[in-house]
Parts: structure tokens; C-alpha cells; sequence
């Protein structure tokens, strides 16, 4: 059970939330990638539905027993499901597994069945095998998306001192709202939100 450690990213959920509830009450929302259901349970519990999309069966059998009210499981790879008919749509953390062709079959079709309405993608902005702020712009653009709204999630942990940052940023009163303050280069995964 959670091979990646996300339930330690309550920080990260705690902004994620405040950033994307508006968006979520009481809306049917798609939840790409959703795992074994940790941000659905920590993120999603306003929505009226959520279907949380996973190609592992193993994750998508943990989701369920999570037995969230909400909420429905399926096994199913988002390039072969339809987009329309939801709300909100939310890629958090997973398009990055896509290779860059098949992303752009996903941007595709969130940009065609699921045009004016909201979709969150949420991405390490570091480069290498990650994107760049500047190129997930582009990326946006090329399918004609511009956020209406960008927030940083949390904070890179390559060095001493971006590991300070990090744990002040957390143990500040205020800390959520500092974070949108941080330069690029402190910055390990920032949210955006079309529409």
C-alpha cells in the first residue's frame, strides 16, 4: 500500500484542496490517475461524484475499499475513456507517465469534450523527465488552454537549503499563502487550472 508515500504530502493536500474546492463543490468531477484514492479521499470530498480513473487494478481494488460515499472506482487507461459529461476534470500527478504523444491525446480531448469547463493538472515543474513551467505553457497553448489560475504545491528537496524552505513554509501560519511567493527554481510541483 502506497508504494509512493503520498499519505506524508498533507501539506501538499491541504494546498491542493484550498486551491480546487471551489472548483469541486458539489460538481461531478473525473479524477485521472487517482491511484489508490489518497487524493480523492483528501482532496475530492466535496464533489457530488467522482470517478477515479487507473490502469492498476491493484490500486483501483484499493480505492474501493476506501468505500468513500462519492465516490466510484474503475480500471480503465484515459486514453480510451470519454471526457464529456463531467464537471471538472483532474490530471494530478500522472500525465507525466504518458509518453509526450500521448499526452497530447489527452490534452486532445480535455481540450475538445470537456471545452469552458474546469480541468486541474498538477505537474513537477523541474525539467529532465519533467516539464518546465515555460513548457507546460506551451503545451497549454498548443492546445489552446491558458490557466486561469497557477499555484505552486510544493517546494523542490535537492538541497539543504530548499529543505529548510520547505519545512518553514509548512510550520508558518501562513505558509500556504507564501508559497505562491517562491521562485521557480524552489519550486517542485506547481498547479494549474484551465477553463
Amino acid at each position: 500500500p502506497d508504494p509512493w508515500g503520498i499519505a506524508h504530502y498533507r501539506f501538499r493536500d491541504r494546498a491542493l484542496r484550498r486551491l480546487i474546492g471551489s472548483y469541486l463543490s458539489d460538481r461531478a468531477a473525473l479524477e485521472l490517475g487517482c491511484g489508490e484514492g489518497h487524493l480523492t479521499q483528501a482532496v475530492f470530498g466535496d464533489a457530488s461524484t467522482v470517478t477515479g480513473i487507473d490502469i492498476s487494478r491493484i490500486a483501483i481494488s484499493r480505492a474501493a475499499a476506501l468505500e468513500l460515499s462519492n465516490a466510484r472506482f474503475q480500471v480503465a487507461d484515459f486514453l480510451d475513456i470519454p471526457f464529456a459529461g463531467y464537471d471538472v476534470i483532474a490530471a494530478i500527478e500522472c500525465l507525466y507517465y504518458l509518453s509526450p504523444a500521448e499526452q497530447d491525446v489527452v490534452l486532445d480531448k480535455v481540450a475538445t469534450e470537456h471545452r469552458g469547463k474546469p480541468f486541474v493538472l498538477c505537474v513537477p515543474i523541474i525539467g529532465g523527465k519533467y516539464p518546465t513551467h515555460p513548457g507546460v505553457m506551451r503545451t497549454l497553448a498548443r492546445h489552446g488552454m491558458a490557466p486561469v489560475k497557477s499555484h505552486n504545491l510544493t517546494i523542490r528537496n535537492d538541497s539543504l537549503c530548499n529543505r529548510a524552505l520547505a519545512i518553514a513554509l509548512k510550520l508558518a501560519p501562513i505558509g500556504h499563502m507564501l508559497l505562491d511567493r517562491v521562485p521557480d527554481e524552489f519550486v517542485y510541483q506547481r498547479c494549474y487550472i484551465t477553463s
